[in-house]
Parts: structure tokens; C-alpha cells; sequence
């Protein structure tokens, strides 16, 4: 702007002065939400509702998959609109639960963390290829195997 004001007015150009530009990378988080059978509606409610607590906590673009024993939904929520957004997400309510396809999308989103919200009964798949944060948050006190990877951490504390 001063360097066209100065050509328009005919006074000297203005030395270069650059611009200050914050790089700021946007972490993104998966989240999966077991809908299976086993899944009591509160329990969705309850789940919903960290949904919308992690994604503005962190401010992190939330990708949310929905799932059972595939994935059903798919939404992003970015930090500024989960409040909205969190009612749009439809859960299925069939099937059982497996942990395999739904880890499968998560890891090709290359998310910085996966959290799956879920009562952990299905089978795990393997491991995340490369050191990946999983957290597995069950409504209750976890079951004394756990997961066969990741952290599992109670919602009930």
C-alpha cells in the first residue's frame, strides 16, 4: 500500500519491509465413536459430548468416524464450530464392534492422536505402523486386558 501511494504521489519508493507471518500447523485428532449394539444411548450421548470437549480443548480439526464393525460416518469439526456440529452426527445402531477398519481410516488421515471412544469389545487389528498416541476411553473402569496397544483411560474418573 505505501509503495503504490508513493508511485501515485511521486515520492520515493519505501525501502522493503517484510511481513510477519505466524506458520501455525493445526494438529489433527481422530476420534471414533463406537455405535454397536453394545453401546447404551446414553453412553453415545456421553460420548458426543467429549467429542465436542476435545475438539475445543484442543482446537484441533476433529475428524469423527462413527462406527461398528465399519465405519459408517465420517465429519470433520474445526475448533470454532463443534458446538454445531456435534448434533449432526448420526450414529448406526447395529452390529458389533471391530477396531480394524475404523484404525485403518484413522491412519491414513495422519492424525497426530487417535482417540476411540468405545466400550472395547471387538477385536484390535494390529498395532499403528509408526509411534502413533491411541487413546481407548471406556465409560468405566477398563477390563483388566486392556488393549492390545495404546492407553486406556476410564471417562468415569
Amino acid at each position: 500500500a505505501r509503495d503504490s501511494d508513493a508511485r501515485a504521489t511521486g515520492a520515493p519508493e519505501p525501502a522493503f519491509e517484510f511481513a510477519w507471518s505466524r506458520a501455525r500447523e493445526i494438529p489433527r485428532i481422530v476420534v471414533g465413536i463406537d455405535s454397536s449394539g453394545s453401546v447404551e444411548p446414553v453412553l453415545l450421548a456421553k460420548f458426543a459430548a467429549e467429542v465436542a470437549a476435545i475438539s475445543k480443548r484442543t482446537g484441533a480439526e476433529t475428524h469423527v468416524l462413527v462406527f461398528d464393525t465399519r465405519v459408517h460416518g465420517r465429519h470433520v469439526m474445526g475448533g470454532g464450530i463443534w458446538e454445531g456440529r456435534i448434533t449432526d452426527v448420526l450414529f448406526s445402531r447395529e452390529g458389533g464392534t471391530s477396531f480394524i477398519e475404523v484404525m485403518e481410516e484413522a491412519l491414513a488421515l495422519s492424525p497426530s492422536a487417535v482417540v476411540m471412544l468405545t466400550d472395547l469389545m471387538g477385536p484390535f487389528g494390529p498395532p499403528p505402523p509408526r509411534r502413533l498416541p491411541v487413546i481407548w476411553a471406556v465409560p468405566g473402569e477398563p477390563p483388566p486386558a486392556g488393549a492390545p496397544f495404546g492407553r486406556v483411560l476410564s471417562l468415569a474418573r
